[in-house]
């Protein structure tokens, strides 16, 4: 009996310690999601990305211009419905900037390392090191560094970073 009491308790304690997810979309995400117009969402079945997305009149469904989803089981493009609702949202990612300056500090520090390796090589090199002056030194150092922080800022730029704005669960992201 007592056992059959404890199983009930942590059941109950559980199935009401996450609250059931919001059936309609605030106006201020539906804002945020009619301005970027692209986003990502993830649904129980597929994850994909929405274009030309906007959020229905009682805030219940997205609706969108053209979409890709992936299954999640099978890897396959699936079709999602349109609208979209979004009792059957569980995430949706917003773009938020790129990675630019994340590539520019990777970028800049791979090729400062290649600039000191640089330096190293030449200053112990009789035939290199002889008519070298601080200055080319400096040289050997700062022009790989930034050709790699170039570099690197132009990759980083290519790729968006996301922020999650809607999770189904607070403090979860599936």
């Amino acid at each position: 009996m007592q056992r059959s009491a404890v199983v009930a308790a942590v059941v109950l304690s559980v199935g009401t310690s996450f609250p059931v997810a919001s059936q309609n979309l605030s106006a201020d995400l539906a804002t945020q999601i009619a301005a970027a117009g692209h986003l990502r969402i993830t649904t129980a079945t597929a994850y994909g990305d929405l274009f030309q997305a906007r959020v229905t009149v009682g805030g219940d469904s997205i609706g969108y211009g053209r979409g890709d989803a992936v299954d999640r089981r099978s890897g396959r493009r699936r079709d999602l419905p349109q609208p979209l609702p979004v009792a059957e949202v569980s995430r949706i990612e917003l773009q938020n900037g790129s990675h630019a300056g994340t590539g520019a500090l990777i970028g800049g520090s791979v090729g400062l390392a290649f600039g000191m390796v640089m330096i190293v090589a030449f200053a112990n090199d009789e035939f290199f090191s002889e008519g070298m002056s601080t200055g080319d030194y400096v040289a050997l150092g700062a022009i790989p560094t930034a050709g790699g922080a170039l570099l690197g800022t132009l990759i980083g730029a290519a790729v968006p970073r996301w922020k999650t704005v809607y999770p189904a669960e607070p403090g979860t992201l599936r």
